[in-house]
């Protein structure tokens, strides 16, 4: 889209993040990310997840609301199978 010029009320950049005022010159594109997708970190590999701490581990299934299995193997079992949906879901969107 290219370089732009705001010529009406503040807003937030939803790239960027930052506030863009009136008056302000801003990137308008296309193939930036947005904040969200930015601050979003790449998953874990499996590896990676193994080791974390056991509680770690639950916090990190808890927060992708999962239900913590009570020993490591099922954890593992977990993460891999949300991984694999991840995976899944991205080649069918």
């Amino acid at each position: 889209m290219g370089i732009k010029v705001n010529n009406g009320h503040s807003f937030l950049h939803p790239a960027s993040g930052l506030i863009i005022g009136p008056g302000d010159v801003y990137h308008d594109g296309d193939d930036e990310q947005t904040v969200e997708e930015s601050l979003s970190p790449s998953p874990l590999s499996v590896e990676e997840f193994k080791a974390l701490s056991a509680q770690e581990q639950k916090d990190l299934l808890l927060s992708m609301e999962i239900e913590a299995g009570s020993n490591e193997p099922q954890r593992i079992e977990q993460y891999t199978d949300w991984l694999n949906a991840q995976a899944n879901a991205g080649r069918t969107s």
